[in-house]
């Protein structure tokens, strides 16, 4: 550039996809001022930082596979608009669209993941059974089923339980906007107590158990007595004592019925 008045004079330099460079320089009368100047190229990526509820999700940017997963920050993505989806498991993929500003940092809304849900449908034989899950009862069996909506799509256990019956536990895997059919034969339940009644003829003869008086007298209807077996001894002033031994069944009344023999009066 020639015909610059010597002194100190500003400059610009421009370059497209370059930083400006702005600057001075001195022109001395009758001499070549240079000017060298390294142009900086303009960055042509950002980040974008994304979260979500729950975290855990895997992050695609333009359908391309980040690696990462929520909370994270993707580096040196191109500027421009971009799209990106989440996925996590046992959710439905939330899809949305982005801003990249070269040389920044752009955070992404904050997204919640909507979960994905099914139903259970519950049968039970008897019916009757009340149905557990997490500990909550959602209802009691009916002739045409139990249905439980709103549930997670992953394995479910549940509990079903009915007076006289053992408590029946199970499994099951919820299916995506599906009612899947369980269905519960329940067992019933083995009583470990059992019953016994004595009686005698004639009437008010002391029982003795095991050896143990017992303070009562016949007839008694002993309840809540042990499975297994016993012995039994049966006193009656003026007649024989009676031993004998009685087993008790799960369940069960198990009868005694003894007639008692008169002690002789002459000799």
């Amino acid at each position: 550039i020639t015909g610059l008045t010597p002194g100190s004079h500003p400059y610009k330099l421009t370059k497209a996809a370059y930083e400006d460079k702005i600057g001075t320089f001195t022109i001395v009368a009758g001499q070549t001022t240079t000017v060298d100047v390294s142009l900086v190229l303009l960055p042509t990526v950002g980040n974008a930082n994304f979260t979500s509820t729950p975290s855990g999700a895997r992050i695609y940017i333009d359908n391309v596979d980040t690696t990462y997963a929520t909370p994270a920050t993707i580096q040196n993505i191109t500027a421009g608009n971009r799209t990106y989806k989440l996925t996590l498991t046992g959710y439905e993929d939330a899809i949305g669209s982005f801003s990249v500003t070269a040389g920044q940092t752009t955070t992404v809304p904050p997204v919640t993941l909507t979960q994905k849900l099914g139903s259970l449908k519950f049968f039970s034989t008897p019916i009757g059974a009340d149905i557990s899950i997490g500990g909550v009862s959602k209802g009691v069996t009916i002739a045409g089923g139990l249905t439980v909506p709103g549930l997670p799509i992953e394995p479910t256990n549940y509990v079903a339980t009915l007076t006289g019956y053992d408590t029946y536990n199970g499994t099951v895997t919820v299916v995506e906007n599906t009612i899947t059919d369980v269905t519960i034969t329940l067992t019933p339940t083995i009583p470990d107590k059992g019953s016994l009644t004595i009686e005698t003829t004639p009437q008010g003869a002391e029982i003795f158990i095991d050896g143990i008086d017992k303070l009562l007298q016949t007839p008694h209807t002993f309840t809540d007595m042990d499975v297994g077996g016993y012995t039994y001894q049966l006193t009656k002033s003026g007649y024989d004592t009676v031993f004998g031994i009685f087993s008790i069944l799960p369940g069960q009344t198990t009868t005694v019925d003894v007639s008692l023999v008169l002690l002789p009066t002459v000799g």
